[in-house]
């Protein structure tokens, strides 16, 4: 996807800032943003470029909303919380870009994807290096998880047990359970209908 240009040309060759309401219908038209992440991004030209670099360098039009939920949340939070402006962000747009393929791929989960924008806004860098570097990935293969399930199982027989006798909200015990054996790497869909049907 090429880079959005933010300006318009006049029929003398000279540019035109856009105004916010283009800006505001062209984010919706474009985007499908949602009217308050359009007016957090309307009221900064310079967030609201950074925003539109990001998006350019996303392939797949499904991860534009995700950018908009971890750019306008955890990273805005992740900024004020450290005091930095955003001509100084350690973040390239290329590398946010990365990171929500990652997540939206599946490749991460949304807890570690959290802990990589944390360190990448720290100190930058490519999100697949600190991932890699810290074994993060996330754990998909059924025959891995299983152990773990088993795991779970024989360590918390009494939730089990509750589980079996209806309790489905325990489910999420268990998940976070297993969120803490592997540090937030596996991958809780999976994990839950493994670990269902184990149990039965």
């Amino acid at each position: 996807m090429p880079a959005l240009n933010l300006k318009k040309l006049n029929l003398d060759g000279s540019s035109q800032v856009e105004l916010p309401n283009k800006k505001r219908a062209r984010f919706k038209e474009q985007f499908n943003l949602k009217d308050e992440q359009i007016e957090v991004l309307v009221q900064d030209k310079k967030f609201a470029d950074y925003f539109e670099e990001i998006i350019s360098e996303l392939e797949d039009s499904k991860n534009i909303q995700l950018a908009a939920n971890y750019f306008l949340t955890d990273f805005q939070s992740l900024i004020k919380e450290k005091m930095i402006d955003l001509k100084e962000i350690l973040v390239s747009p290329e590398n946010f870009a990365e990171l929500i393929k990652l997540i939206g791929e599946n490749q991460i989960n949304s807890r570690v994807g959290k802990d990589v924008l944390r360190i990448m806004i720290e100190r930058g860098g490519d999100p697949s290096i600190i991932i890699e570097e810290a074994g993060l990935e996330q754990i998909s293969d059924e025959s891995a998880i299983n152990d773990l399930v088993e795991r779970i199982i024989k360590e918390n027989p009494i939730v089990i047990e509750d589980y079996k006798k209806g309790k489905e909200t325990v489910l999420q015990f268990l998940v976070g359970q297993a969120m803490k054996i592997t540090k937030g790497s596996i991958n809780p869909k999976i994990f839950v209908n493994v670990l269902k049907q184990k149990i039965g």
